[in-house]
């Protein structure tokens, strides 16, 4: 039986800063593959991205919005991509990232931007209730 996908993003203040997980789906013993989907003020990728660190994020990106210190940080399966959430002034998070597609040609992106601390709440619950599904 196929593992349902589901899809979420961390809900900005700002349209042309937009970062979503789409079509994560559990791949077992704590793996998942998604496409990532990042607009950082016209600076745009869509690509493959898998992680496995989902309890460990969890803990450290609920230990940033609780605290405001610390960082969490996904990092892709291929080890050569990452997103990061980091403390920032002013009760803000800065998320940044560093995606890599390998081709016959690599590309990559490096991106950051800077969200409301209160925006992260929502993201944490939607990650939380996928990690929590494929217990």
């Amino acid at each position: 039986m196929a593992s349902k996908k589901t899809t979420f993003k961390l809900n900005t203040r700002d349209k042309s800063k937009q970062l979503s997980f789409v079509d994560v789906e559990y791949l077992g013993s704590g793996a998942y593959s998604c496409e990532i989907h990042v607009d950082s003020s016209g600076f745009m990728c869509k690509r493959e991205f898998g992680f496995d660190n989902d309890e460990y994020f969890l803990t450290k990106i609920r230990d940033l919005s609780k605290a405001h210190q610390g960082e969490a940080e996904l990092t892709d399966l291929q080890a050569d991509s990452f997103i990061r959430f980091k403390p920032y002034p002013d009760n803000q998070i800065l998320v940044v990232g560093y995606i890599v597609e390998h081709t016959n040609v690599t590309q990559s992106i490096e991106f950051a931007f800077v969200v409301d601390a209160s925006c992260i709440k929502k993201f944490i619950t939607s990650f939380e209730k996928m990690v929590r599904a494929n217990i």
